[in-house]
């Protein structure tokens, strides 16, 4: 049985996720105002929480999710404006952090109570085919290179309050969706060839002996 599947096009530039879900750049004094200033309902939402370190960690959780769309697992690479502007709403002295994020349990255990008080949905079933409709859309009018199809998934999500999954999550999806999208078109256009032209079409793609390229 022949192999029809497609492999990734080797011209297509690597996509680069190691800024994906992180801090960039120190967010812009608009930003803090918009993402990290804590209203009065913050506050008594924030209230549940005993200790200094644990009412930072929590309240900067907050503050990541409403800025990036996601949690950060590492305090360490929360910049130290952020800290500090967060500190200063909260009006408590300066204290690490780094016990909370260190407190897997608590961390997730306030990552789901945030979700909830911001309305933020887990990445479901739902959602997924929600994306996948997009990608759909998108692949049936053109070819794009995965770059951009990860900040469209990324837009949707957002669009929808998702939480941002994992980087990979989001890379398998689109290489799937793609896949699938390929081998549509691939069998649209197979079935109408005639034998002779499809066989015309798969020589091309033969590599002849004692060379290294096909003719195509």
């Amino acid at each position: 049985m022949r192999d029809n599947t497609i492999t990734p096009n080797p011209t297509e530039p690597s996509l680069d996720t190691s800024t994906y879900g992180t801090y960039t750049r120190d967010p812009s004094p608009e930003e803090l105002e918009a993402h990290f200033k804590l209203s009065n309902e913050d506050r008594l939402f924030l209230a549940q929480c005993r200790t200094p370190h644990t009412l930072l960690g929590m309240a900067l959780q907050l503050c990541n999710l409403r800025y990036l769309g996601t949690f950060i697992t590492d305090g360490s690479t929360i910049p130290p404006v952020v800290q500090i502007f967060v500190r200063q709403e909260l009006g408590i002295q300066p204290v690490s952090v780094r016990s909370y994020f260190k407190a897997k349990i608590t961390r997730l255990r306030h990552q789901d109570e945030i979700r909830t008080y911001l309305g933020y949905l887990e990445l479901s079933p739902a959602s997924v085919i929600a994306v996948i409709r997009v990608l759909l859309n998108r692949l049936k009018v053109c070819e794009e290179n995965e770059a951009v199809l990860f900040d469209l998934v990324t837009r949707t999500l957002l669009e929808k309050r998702v939480v941002l999954p994992g980087a990979t999550t989001i890379e398998r999806l689109i290489r799937r969706v793609r896949e699938r999208v390929r081998m549509q078109l691939y069998k649209q256009i197979n079935s109408r060839l005639s034998k002779t032209y499809r066989q015309k079409l798969e020589n091309l793609l033969l590599v002849p002996k004692g060379d290294f390229r096909s003719l195509l």
